[in-house]
């Protein structure tokens, strides 16, 4: 007859609460690692600095003028533009009103904007005259052609440097997709009388980028909730054992 004889091994539990909480470790690192993965990186979208264009008319005569365009830093997933001349340019008419024309276009834009989409413009410019003039300026981006947004304001003397800021708010198009779009800022500045206009690079007329937002995203919220309810009752289970 075959006996088998058992022998009594102690059980150590230390070592099996250790190996508890290494396995509680690993686990926890699973949820914690995707929650970080899972968190929408905004793709950016830039807005346009090629075929950068700056045309007059004044005294009913037509010209180019000189310039250029410079990418403005990322903020809110977009990035702005800054518009400038690279001189004077000198407009001269004995009545009715010049109208200097700023604009780049880029037939593929790299992201997208939805619509409603509120973008912030600026303007630094100096003007030049014998007499205090008034003057308008308008911003607006076009696409294929249609304009989907502007912005608008005026004033008048005196000479010198004019600065100030506003919104391009409330985009109508509901969405301009990252493929094929004829996608144009503009800016025209209108003046009465003879006078110059400067727009030196330190200054320009800005599409300027929106504010980032700093509310967490609902899906990265509800993810930091969960992992946070599944530790706490991995570790209240622990504590029993």
């Amino acid at each position: 007859m075959w006996y088998f004889v058992g022998i009594m091994v102690p059980t150590n539990y230390v070592e099996k609460a250790k190996a508890l909480m290494q396995k509680t470790a690993r686990t926890t690192a699973l949820i914690i690692v995707p929650l970080g993965a899972a968190v929408s990186a905004h793709a950016t979208t830039v807005l346009p600095t090629s075929d950068f264009s700056c045309t007059y008319t004044s005294n009913g005569e037509s010209g180019g003028c000189s310039g250029g365009a410079t990418q403005l830093a990322a903020s809110g997933g977009v990035e702005g533009v800054g518009l400038y001349t690279d001189g004077p340019i000198y407009l001269s008419t004995s009545s009715g009103s010049s109208t200097i024309t700023l604009s780049t276009a880029n037939y593929d834009l790299t992201g997208s904007l939805s619509g409603g989409t509120v973008l912030p413009v600026s303007w630094d410019f100096i003007l030049g005259a014998t007499v205090d003039p008034s003057w308008s300026l308008t911003f607006t981006i076009y696409n294929s052609g249609a304009a989907i947004g502007s912005f608008t304001t005026s004033g008048s003397g005196p000479a010198g440097t004019i600065s100030g800021s506003g919104d391009l708010s409330g985009l109508i198009y509901g969405g301009i997709e990252g493929c094929c779009n004829d996608i144009e800022l503009q800016v025209q500045l209108t003046t009465d009388g003879a006078s110059s206009v400067d727009i030196p690079s330190g200054l320009t007329m800005n599409f300027v980028p929106p504010a980032t937002s700093t509310v967490p995203e609902p899906a990265t919220t509800g993810l930091l909730a969960a992992g946070l309810a599944w530790m706490g009752w991995r570790l209240r289970k622990v504590r029993r054992r």
